[in-house]
C-alpha cells in the first residue's frame, strides 16, 4: 500500500510538470515590454515622405513639413531698397518681405537667410536653420533665389530654384508701423486735396495740403513733389532741400493721382512707401445771391456790394478773405503773400472781372473753401432798378 502511494505521488508530479511546460514556453517566447529609451528614439526618428512637387525627402520634425516648405516660395517677395537721399552709398540694397508674417529684412547681395516655420507660416530665424535661402544678383533688376533644405543625415537638397524681377518697395499699411513711429503719424495724415487757389491765381505747380499730427495740434503743410519733410523736434516739418535731413526720418511726395498721394521715405536706412487717400469732403455750394447782396456795378472798374452786412467796394483781381466771421480786402503784396503761405486762412472770393455793357451788368469770380481745395465759380447779374418814365408834352 505504501509503495502504491509513493508511485501515485510520483506520477502526479510528472503529470503536473508536463502540464506546465506549454505555459513556461509561452512566457519565454512572449516579447518584452518596450524600453522607454526605445520609445523616445522612435519618436525622434525621421519619417521620410516623398513629395513629387519638390522631388526631395523631408523629415517631419520641428514643424518642417512638405506642405510648409512647398509653399515657402510663394511667401517670399523681393524689392529694391533705395538709399537715403543723404546717403553716400551708391546702389540699392535688397529688401526681402515675407508676405504672410509681414516680416521684412534688408540685405546686401549675395546673401544667406535662415528660415523657420510657425504654424505653417514662414518667418526669419535668428539662428542657423536647416532651411535657408541663398540669393544673388543676376542684373540690376533681377536676382537668383535658391531655397535649400538639410536632411537629418546632413544632405543638402535644393527645394526651389528661380529667378525674380526686382519690384518697388511694397506699399505699407499704417498697422505695419509701431505706435509712436514717425511714419505711423505720417500715415495717419489727412490729405485735403490740391491747393486750387495757388494753381489758379499764383501760377504755381500742383500743391497738396497735408494735415499731419493729432487734430488738436496738427500742422498744415503745402507740399509739392519737390518738397521734403523731415521729422525733427518730435514733429514733421517742411524743408527746402534734402541736404538738411542729417540722418533723420525723411519723406517726400513721390506721385499723385485723383484719389490719393504716394509718399516715400526713410527711417534710418529703411526705405518705405505709404499711400494716403484724399479726405472725403462735402460738396461746396455757394451762389452769388448767397455771397453778397445789393450789388451795384458802378463801372467796368469797380462795384459796390454787401458781404454779410459789410459794404465793400471791389475792383477786378481783388481778394476778399473771411476770417473770424468778418470779410477783409487783401490788396497789399504782404497780405497776399501771407495768405499764400498759410499765415492767413479762411474762405476767399476773388473778383475776376466786371461787365457793364448796355443794359446787362454783372460780375464773375471764384469762391474757395477755407482749405482751398474746393472752388465754385460765381456769376452775379445786377438786378435792374425801377426807374420812373418821363413824359413828353405834345
Amino acid at each position: 500500500m505504501k509503495l502504491d502511494l509513493k508511485r501515485m505521488i510520483g506520477l502526479g508530479l510528472v503529470t503536473l510538470i508536463f502540464s506546465m511546460l506549454p505555459s513556461v514556453f509561452l512566457l519565454m517566447t512572449f516579447p518584452k515590454a518596450p524600453d522607454p529609451s526605445f520609445l523616445t528614439s522612435l519618436n525622434q526618428s525621421p519619417i521620410e515622405v516623398h513629395c513629387p512637387r519638390l522631388d526631395l525627402k523631408l523629415a517631419l520634425s520641428n514643424d518642417f513639413s512638405a506642405l510648409s516648405i512647398g509653399n515657402a516660395k510663394e511667401q517670399i517677395s523681393f524689392s529694391v531698397d533705395p538709399p537715403r537721399p543723404d546717403s553716400k552709398v551708391k546702389g540699392s540694397r535688397l529688401m526681402i518681405r515675407l508676405t504672410q508674417s509681414k516680416q521684412i529684412k534688408r540685405v546686401e547681395l549675395p546673401a544667406k537667410l535662415d528660415f523657420e516655420f510657425s504654424s505653417g507660416i514662414l518667418q526669419f530665424s535668428d539662428r542657423s536653420s536647416r532651411f535657408w535661402l541663398n540669393c544673388s544678383a543676376l542684373s540690376a533688376d533681377e536676382i537668383s533665389a535658391i531655397l535649400f533644405y538639410e536632411t537629418p543625415e546632413g544632405e543638402k537638397v535644393v527645394s526651389a530654384n528661380w529667378t525674380s524681377p526686382l519690384q518697388e518697395t511694397p506699399i505699407q499699411s499704417i498697422e505695419e508701423f509701431p505706435e509712436g513711429s514717425p511714419f505711423r503719424e505720417l500715415g495717419e495724415a489727412r490729405v485735403w486735396g490740391h491747393d486750387l487757389f495757388i494753381e489758379k491765381y499764383a501760377g504755381g505747380e500742383t500743391i497738396h495740403r497735408l494735415e499731419v499730427g493729432p487734430a488738436s495740434k496738427a500742422d498744415l503743410m503745402d507740399c509739392s513733389l519737390k518738397d521734403w519733410l523731415v521729422f525733427k523736434e518730435k514733429r514733421w516739418q517742411k524743408i527746402s532741400t534734402s541736404s538738411e535731413v542729417e540722418g533723420l526720418p525723411v519723406a517726400h511726395l513721390k506721385s499723385t493721382s485723383p484719389q490719393s498721394v504716394e509718399i516715400e521715405g526713410w527711417e534710418g536706412t529703411s526705405h518705405m512707401r505709404i499711400k494716403l487717400p484724399f479726405a472725403a469732403l462735402a460738396p461746396l455750394k455757394m451762389r452769388g445771391e448767397e455771397l453778397f447782396t445789393q450789388l451795384r456795378v458802378r463801372s467796368e472798374k469797380q462795384v459796390s456790394c454787401m458781404f454779410d452786412k459789410q459794404c465793400l467796394i471791389l475792383r477786378p483781381n481783388d481778394w476778399v478773405l473771411k476770417t473770424q466771421g468778418k470779410w477783409r480786402l487783401l490788396r497789399k503784396k504782404e497780405e497776399k503773400a501771407a495768405f499764400l503761405e498759410g499765415k492767413l486762412s479762411g474762405e476767399i472770393f476773388v473778383l475776376d472781372r466786371i461787365e457793364a455793357k448796355a443794359a446787362t451788368k454783372s460780375i464773375m469770380g471764384h469762391y474757395f473753401s477755407a482749405g482751398r481745395s474746393q472752388v465754385v465759380p460765381i456769376e452775379y447779374v445786377q438786378k435792374p432798378s425801377l426807374q420812373k418814365g418821363t413824359g413828353k408834352k405834345r
